[in-house]
């Protein structure tokens, strides 16, 4: 198969997008035919074979600053060009971190020109993408959820705003991912700071009761024909009071680097299976696609499903890993459900069971008698 992977962005989260980008495709089966789509911080598309100029460090240096429009679309119909006239099987393997790969603008794209991709449709994508939404959605279907409120960036934030929500608190960018911009607060002073700071990366900020003490643990899902695949779970080391960017990428002691083990207790495999039946449940309720990691916190009896991360790093593999599956079967099994998906959409889609008569009764509201020539 044709395997492009989309990656970068204009995201805060570009440079770790790179990182699960790079990575990933280095365990891409070799039965596959891959290409290297990055987007530029700038907006820039530049494409390669996979071990060409993109699969070098030094790319990245020399490609910031350079300012241009963006061919994504251009590229979306040479896609479309060879899956439907050149006779090859192409999908796209999105790993675009934040933005518009992950907030559903990508999707879209791949969904008007029907090609398949490896990542929730623009709808699931558009929703998960805003904390507050998935929020709200998830109290609605019975999840424990903290208290919040939602500020924007474009008012003046007064502390009435807080309603009954006291500190510590913690102020996060509504649509950002890996720990960006995120603050815990204890104090008015720090509340200003954070939202301020917050303010600069997005224009709905997210308040929130922040839960002391929780732990913190990850379980990742994807679909895969009639059986969902639900992976281990990690418990979250952090070095402080939150899982920061540092600890999840930088830190070789803590987060994402090292994970943790051992053997569980009858308590930790109770715990286990609440995590992987809510997992599945939430999957669903959002009517997700591709890998979908969701991150929980847990403070005493009460689980918190705090978000859904639709394009999650490095594909959450290594939380597949706990239950022997290795990345490139992982990675053949997603391709190979977005192209059964994109299947069965083109052939038993709604709009294409829709008959109607409406254009044969109204044409004279639209239609002109052919004149005959002189």
């Amino acid at each position: 198969m044709k395997v492009d992977i989309f990656y970068g962005g204009e995201s805060p989260e570009h440079e770790v997008s790179i990182l699960t980008a790079l990575h990933t495709a280095k365990h891409v089966s070799r039965e596959h035919s891959v290409r290297l789509c990055y987007i530029s911080q700038e907006g820039i598309l530049y494409k390669s074979r996979l071990f060409g100029r993109l699969s070098k460090y030094e790319f990245y240096r020399k490609a910031r600053g350079k300012t241009g429009s963006i061919n994504i679309f251009n590229s979306a119909i040479e896609n479309w060009y060879v899956t439907k006239v050149g006779g090859g099987s192409k999908a796209v393997l999105n790993l675009c971190h934040g933005g518009a790969g992950e907030g559903g603008g990508l999707a879209g794209m791949c969904e008007t020109f029907n090609i398949p991709i490896t990542s929730c449709g623009s709808i699931a994508a558009q929703t998960l993408q805003s904390k507050s939404r998935t929020r709200e959605i998830l109290k609605q279907n019975g999840y424990a959820q903290p208290s919040w409120v939602v500020a924007s960036s474009k008012q003046e934030f007064a502390k009435e705003m807080l309603g009954d929500l006291d500190f510590p608190l913690i102020v996060k960018p509504d649509t950002l991912g890996s720990s960006i911009g995120i603050s815990v607060v204890h104090n008015d002073e720090d509340l200003q700071k954070a939202i301020t700071l917050a303010s600069l990366l997005d224009e709905r900020i997210l308040i929130e009761e922040f839960i002391e003490g929780c732990e913190e643990i990850n379980c990742a899902c994807f679909l895969y024909g009639d059986a969902y695949i639900i992976s281990g779970i990690e418990v979250i080391k952090k070095s402080g009071e939150m899982l920061d960017f540092g600890d999840k990428y930088l830190d070789q002691g803590s987060g994402f680097i090292k994970k943790q083990g051992g053997k569980k207790s009858e308590q930790e495999h109770r715990l286990e299976k609440e995590i992987k039946e809510f997992t599945q449940k939430a999957y669903e309720l959002f009517g997700c696609s591709g890998v979908v990691r969701a991150d929980f916190l847990i403070k005493g009896d009460t689980i918190y499903l705090n978000e859904m991360n639709t394009v999650p790093g490095f594909m959450a593999y290594h939380l597949f890993q706990k239950i022997g599956l290795p990345y490139t079967t992982l990675i053949d099994m997603v391709l190979a459900e977005s192209l059964d998906k994109n299947t069965k959409k083109r052939s038993t889609g709604p709009l294409k069971a829709f008959k109607s008569d409406v254009l044969e009764k109204n044409r004279t509201l639209a239609f002109t008698k052919s004149k005959k020539r002189v």
